[in-house]
This record gives structure tokens, sequence and C-alpha cells, in this order.
């Protein structure tokens, strides 16, 4: 049987239909939501007097079973709470909290039209804690006082771990309690705790009043009901979670006698009750201020107390001492005694809970990322491919408007997608599919009497992780940022009828041949695609070069490997980038220079590359050649693609290296490689003898340095073509209002490759792609608008031996930035801003 997903359906709390139908029985809605979902069970008892329901759910692409989550109620707050929670989870890529999926409305016409928001989750297969104290008895019922206590002290870890994680991200819970932590098996089948539902969590700005949140009784700190959340209030409601378990009581069971709960552990006279007591006390200023202070007491009390036997007490005043320390003890064996519950102990001994094996089982092989059918990926603005996390839900709901107007291809049509794409724009909104089909609507509302010419745009708008999930991936948005704002100047500024279709190669090689393919053949309104600006990573633009008609004009913003249009056999390949050997070259004379200055004596570089990407793998031999040919120094490369490679092997390997030169790939097909140079950086204070590092342009992205204060006392460099401050201010001022940030390379790069086809568009003529190919290799050169002239490039043009970008000769180095980071603006140029930009664009 299958759910109707309709709150309101006539079927009442039932609501339910054969495993084969397609439509409710009762209402009509359809049961397949979004195309692929099917409603499994409620998770929680059905009332249409609730804010949410919540249902297990079947994914029908894949089988896998997820989560859906929809607003039944519909007002400003609930509004912004549920957009907060998807936004978080998408945005979020940590194992121990819930994975947001997708999210979506759907239509809802019976017994009235209503949009119903719905967001999907990852199903976390487990039972939470409330449920299994319920049924088990409190931690340490069974076991052992030093088995308790170990458990407690684990399950505790683990827990202010994943608050560390989501406090760093400046997210507060506001919800922790038994319920909202589920226990599942983790690969090593082991139980590790999850912390669920962010439904009421909130990014924290200081001094702003957040809602009032009244939580569940017993766990919600007063701060939080009274809108003034910190990060203290989780470690209030952890600690009250933490009374719960050890002692199988709410704490609103014990009234005004919640001082006593410790004499209901299996241990009050541990040092785990004063912890805990701490957790709960009543001024935010009184508990620990931070997770590291929780962590280090954890440490402190497991040295102490699992060395020896609990002392007894002598007297009454020594009892109330040892009654308080006892409280963290029983924690830590309830915490302990679950885990020995939870896991098969009929075969050999297994680790404690959080304990790291010695020897990781090897990864099996990974299985093939399917591919999806071409047409699915590609949109000219009769559909949606690319799904901003940060469009607030009225604006997504102006976007499925836009589009379905759109699609009725009428001049009624495009004025009302326009009215619609603009109201979403003058809201705030910052999603570039919006903007291209805005231009679009635009240009066939009313496009004066002149030829439309249609390029496509190519990037990996989402990324396939090593578990084929899709993610969402930024290169792909920083890419259309730049196509979008191009496509804007030539309707606005040059008269130009430019429309953009937009495809998603989805980062790995076998989709992107097959988009290829589909672009080289389709039409638009009977109008073929005459250029393509794309694709991301050398390797994927490669393979799509190979299946492109061989007249298309394509040209790159990113791919940097050398002789891409010889060994990929497309002659009509360009790019606005410099080569590998330009980046190679910058980097090891930033490196030599840097071990003159340093005065270094016996300079080990281990050079961490994938062997099996050619873009990677160029940029080792280019810079270790150039490395070696001007200083004695001992180099060894480690191949990151290795998948049995992990965070312990990392450190062994690299040994007593003093540099380290990082080079993944660009997170191309599987991202081994790429996951694990973030792996690096994000532990990098393993790495005791590191004094240097200097990475690849993949690692230009926020994920690479959320451990920057660390990074940065490693001098960690990469090499850039293009910066924000040395960008000129034309370009510069309108991209950084358009999308709300100092836009990065990636932007800036695409915006040139647009730019270049606007002299051709110009002669308003009839353009075909021979056409586009013979008149890029006649034009001299065209005056770049994302460079700033004084620094020595004012011009984008071509060698026409091989494509490649003819001005740019050196790279700029930038450095992480390490005082407060505005949006997207997360490096900084390294030393004098003017001399790095004239050092970084002269000819």
């Amino acid at each position: 049987m299958i759910y109707c997903i309709n709150p309101w359906c006539p079927g009442e709390e039932h609501r339910l239909n054969l495993i084969d139908a397609s439509s409710c029985q009762y209402c009509g809605t359809n049961l397949l939501i979004n195309g692929r979902f099917h409603l499994l069970e409620p998770l929680r008892q059905l009332s249409r007097d609730d804010n949410y329901q919540i249902f297990k759910i079947k994914d029908t692409t894949n089988n896998e079973r997820r989560v859906l989550k929809t607003q039944i109620r519909r007002d400003p707050t609930l509004d912004r709470l549920f957009n907060q929670e998807k936004n978080l989870l998408l945005n979020m890529n940590e194992r121990t909290l819930p994975r947001g999926i997708d999210s979506f409305s759907v239509n809802i016409s019976n017994p009235e039209r209503r949009e119903l928001p719905c967001f999907v989750m990852e199903y976390i297969d487990g039972k939470n804690l409330e449920d299994w104290i319920r049924e088990n008895g409190k931690i340490g019922s069974n076991q052992s006082s030093l088995e308790a206590k170990s458990l407690a002290l684990d399950l505790l870890k683990q827990l202010t771990n994943i608050l560390s994680y989501i406090h760093e991200q400046g997210v507060i819970h506001r919800d922790i309690k038994p319920s909202n932590i589920m226990l599942r098996s983790n690969v090593e089948g082991k139980q590790e705790p999850v912390l669920i539902d962010f439904g009421i969590a909130k990014k924290y700005v200081p001094g702003v009043t957040a809602t009032n949140v009244y939580g569940v009784w017993g766990y919600t700190p007063s701060e939080v009901q009274n809108g003034k959340p910190v990060f203290q209030s989780d470690f209030y409601a952890l600690g009250r979670t933490f009374v719960y378990l050890l002692t199988k009581k709410h704490p609103h069971e014990y009234g005004n006698q919640l001082q006593v709960w410790h004499k209901d552990t299996v241990f009050p006279y541990s040092g785990i009750i004063k912890l805990i007591n701490d957790l709960i006390r009543e001024r935010p200023e009184d508990r620990p201020q931070s997770t590291n202070e929780i962590l280090q007491r954890i440490e402190e009390i497991r040295n102490r107390e699992l060395q020896r036997r609990t002392i007894l007490p002598l007297n009454f005043w020594l009892y109330d001492i040892f009654a308080v320390i006892g409280l963290v003890a029983t924690v830590a064996v309830l915490g302990y005694l679950l885990f020995i519950a939870l896991t098969d102990q009929r075969t050999q001994p297994q680790a404690p809970v959080g304990v790291t094996p010695s020897s990781p089982p090897k990864t099996p092989s990974p299985s093939p990322i399917p591919t999806k059918p071409a047409d699915e990926l590609i949109s000219w603005g009769e559909k949606s491919i690319y799904d901003d996390p940060n469009l607030k839900e009225d604006n997504r709901r102006l976007k499925a408007e836009g589009i379905e107007a759109f699609k009725q291809d009428s001049t009624e049509g495009y004025q009302d997608a326009v009215n619609k794409f603009e109201e979403i724009i003058n809201n705030g909104g910052k999603d570039p599919e919006v903007q291209i089909f805005l231009n679009n609507a635009k240009i066939r509302q009313n496009n004066k009497n002149k030829p439309i010419y249609t390029i496509a745009v190519v990037a990996p708008i989402t990324n396939v992780n090593s578990q084929n999930q899709e993610n969402f991936f930024a290169p792909g948005q920083q890419i259309l940022f730049g196509v979008a704002q191009a496509q804007t100047k030539a309707i606005e500024e040059q008269v130009i009828n430019l429309e953009v279709v937009i495809a998603n190669d989805r980062n790995f090689k076998e989709q992107a041949q097959s988009v290829a393919q589909e672009i080289s053949k389709m039409t638009v309104k009977n109008r073929s695609i005459i250029a393509v600006i794309g694709n991301y990573t050398s390797d994927v633009t490669c393979a799509a070069l190979q299946k492109y008609d061989q007249n298309l004009v394509v040209i790159s913003p990113s791919s940097s490997r050398s002789n891409l249009r010889t060994d990929c056999n497309h002659q009509a390949f360009f790019r606005t980038t410099s080569s590998v050997k330009i980046e190679a070259q910058s980097l090891a004379n930033h490196l030599v220079k840097w071990i003159d200055n340093s005065k270094l004596n016996r300079p080990k570089i281990a050079v961490l590359y994938n062997k099996d990407d050619k873009y990677s793998l160029e940029l080792f031999n280019e810079f270790t050649s150039k490395v070696s040919s001007k200083l004695q120094v001992e180099i060894s490369g480690i191949n990151l693609n290795d998948r049995n490679l992990n965070d312990i092997d990392i450190p062994t390997k690299v040994g007593d290296s003093n540099i380290l030169a990082l080079f993944p790939d660009g997170s191309t097909n599987k991202y081994t490689a790429y996951k694990n140079a973030i792996a690096v950086l994000n532990n990098i204070d393993r790495f005791n003898t590191v004094q240097k590092i200097i990475g690849s342009n993949p690692l230009l992205q926020f994920e690479a340095i959320t451990n920057r204060d660390k990074l940065s006392t490693k001098k960690f460099v990469l090499a850039t073509d293009w910066d924000f401050n040395c960008g000129n201010k034309s370009f510069t001022n309108p991209a950084y209002k358009k999308w709300g940030g100092a836009v990065n390379r990636l932007t800036a790069l695409s915006y040139e490759a647009v730019q270049v086809l606007f002299p051709i568009f110009q002669l308003q003529q009839p353009l075909y792609r021979e056409t586009i190919f013979q008149k890029l290799e006649q034009q001299n050169y065209v005056t770049s608008d994302v460079f700033d002239p004084k620094n020595g490039i004012n011009k984008i043009s071509f060698d026409l031996s091989n494509g490649d970008r003819k001005e740019i000769k050196n790279r700029l180095l930038v450095t992480p930035d390490t005082s407060t980071i505005p949006k997207n603006k997360q490096f900084i140029l390294l030393g004098d801003e003017e001399r790095q930009c004239n050092q970084g664009t002269s000819n």
C-alpha cells in the first residue's frame, strides 16, 4: 500500500491506496511525488492540526528509503523555519546528521488549490534513544560501573563532536532531546548517534532576537524560550538528555527535586555527574563555554576514573561532593552499556564506541555511476535543473509559476514568466538559472526583429559522490553566475538576442559525453546551438570534446590541461583560463623563493595527487620538474585516488616531509582523491613536521578551508588566474550586487568565455557553427571586461595553434582569509595587493 500526500484528502487519516495505483482513490492526487517518490508509511500519527507530516518514502529511481517532511500550515514563521531546516541540511555533509536530498513543492487541487512544500532527507535506519531506554532500561542497568562509565563518556563525546560540527557552521539546534538522537550502525557494524530534526534550528547572529521556542518540557532552557538562544543552550539540552539516559526519567518528572537525580544512576559518585550538572546550569555563562571544554573534561574523567575503582563516601559532606561527581560517571556507564547492548556480541569483541580500529577494512570496489537521460539534464526555461539551496520558499513558488508560464510558448506566457522571474530578483533571489530563464523569456517576447543566437553552458550543477549520491556542486553555480551576467549584458547593453541553454554534466565523463551528443543534435525552436561554454574539469571536458559536433565551438573557463585540442580531437576548442604549465610554474617559483627565504635546510616535499587524472598527473610532473631544476630537494608522490587510503594512512605516508603539495582532481567521477585532499586540510594538525602547503585550483573552494586558522600557520598558498581585488570595477561591482558577494575566477572566466562571442553576434546576421569557428580564428582580440587594464591585461585572445589564452603569463597567489570572511570571499591575495595584481597579470 502507498499513502496519498494530500493532508486534506477525504480519505481522512488512512489515505491508503493500492501499490500499483497512479492517483489517490479518494482525492485524485498523483501518488508518484515529484516523479520519483512513493509514500510508504507515516513516521508519526497523521493529523491535519499538525504543522508538518513526516513519512518514510521510497525513491523509485533506486529503491532507497528516504524521509519526506511536508509543511501543512503556512505562515511566515513556519515558512522561515521550514526553509531554514532545508538550507541547513542541504549544505551540511556530515555522517552523524541526516543529509538533505531534495526540496520541491506539490500542488494540491482537492478540496482546493494549495501548495504543499516538501523536503526529502536521508532515512536513518535505527531507534531513537528515548525508545531504546524505554525498552532496555537506563544505561548501566546490567553492566559493571567501569563499563557504564566508558559507554557514557563515549556517547557524550560523540554527541559533543556533533555539536562541535554544527556550531562551527554557526547553527544552534535548539531541540536536543532523547527522541531526536538516533542510533544506527556505521560501516564497521557499531552503533553511532545521529542528531535529527533541525526543524527549529537557527543560524546564530549575535544580538538578533530569534523566534520564541517553547520546545519540550524539561529540555529547553529559558533563553531559547525567550528568543535569545546561544550555543550553550544546546549544552543545557544535552545535559538534560543524559539525565534521562542515566535514570530512565525525564527531567520534569523530578519536579523541584532535580538536584537528587544522580541517586537514580548506577554511579552516583562519578565525576560525570559534576559535568552533567554544569551543563544544565540555569545561566548560559555558568555552563561550559565551548565543545572543546566539554571534550577536555571528558578525557580528564576518563583518565582519572577508568584507571581505578570509584571511592566511596566517608561522611555526609564528602557524600554530597562525590554524589555530584558520580553523575558524570553514570552518563559514561549508561552510554557504554547502550553501545554494548546494541552491538552484536556473539562474535569476537569489538572496539568501544568512537574508537577507530588500527587496521580499517578495505573499501570495496565502487559501483559505476549510472548516467541519466541527457534531455532530463538540459533546459532553456521549460524546466528547472538547478536547485538553488538559498532560494526562499516564496521565490521557489514564483520560479515554478514562471516556468509554467514559459512553457506556454506564447507572448502572454513569456510576459508572465518575465514578471515572475523579475519578482524573484527584486525579492533578493540570487539564482542564476532564474536570470537566464528571465533573459530567454525577454528575447522571445520581444526580439526586435533581430536574430536569436542560442548557446549552451555545460557545467557540473551537481556532483555524484562515491556513494552515487547527487550533491549540490558550487563550481557549477559559479560558472552559471558568469554566463548569466554576460548574457544580461549582451541583451541590455549590446542589443544581442542571446539565448542560453543550461546543461548539467554531473561532473563525470560518461554523462558529459551523452550531454555533448544531445547538445550537438538538438534544436530550440528550430535553432541549433552554435557555441558551448564548458565544461569544468579537464578530463570531463576532454571526454565531452570527443562527442561534440566537430564544428561546434567549445570555450572552457577552467579546463587547463595541456593539448586538449589535439589530445581530445576537437579543433574548435578554446579556453579563457591559462594552462596547467602556468599554474605549475607559479607554484614552483613561489615555493623555491619561500624555501630560500625560510632557510629550510633539507626541503622534503610530499606531493599528493591523482595519478589517474590527467590534469592532476600533468601538474605533478610539471611542478616536480620545475622545482627539481632549481633546487636539490627530495620529492615523493602519493596517490590520493587510492580508495583504501584513510585519515590514518596519509600522515604515515607523508612521514617527516616538511612541505605538502596537494594536487587533487576537480572531484571528477568518483571523488576519492578530492575527498582525501579535503581530509588532509581538515586534519592538518596531524602533520607535525609540515611547515608549508601549496594547492591546486580545485581547492579554491570554501570546503577546502574550513580549518583556515590552522592552515594559515602552515602558509597554505594556491595560484589563480583572477582575483576579485584585481578585477575591473565595471565587472566586479555589478557582480557583487547581482550575486551577493565577491565572485571568483570561475565566474570571471565564464563571463569572458561568453564575451568573446559578442563581436560575432553584433554582426546581426545568420550564423552557423562553422561561421563561429572561422570568425573566432579571424578575430584579433576582444577587450576584456573582467581584468583591470592598469594591471597589464585588457584583452582576450587565443593561440590559434592550440586554443590557449595568450595573455595570462603568471598566476596570482592567494591564501585563506583568516579574518571575518564575507560571503563568497574566502581567499585573499598573498602579500602586497598592488604588486600581486601587476605580477599576476603582466604579459
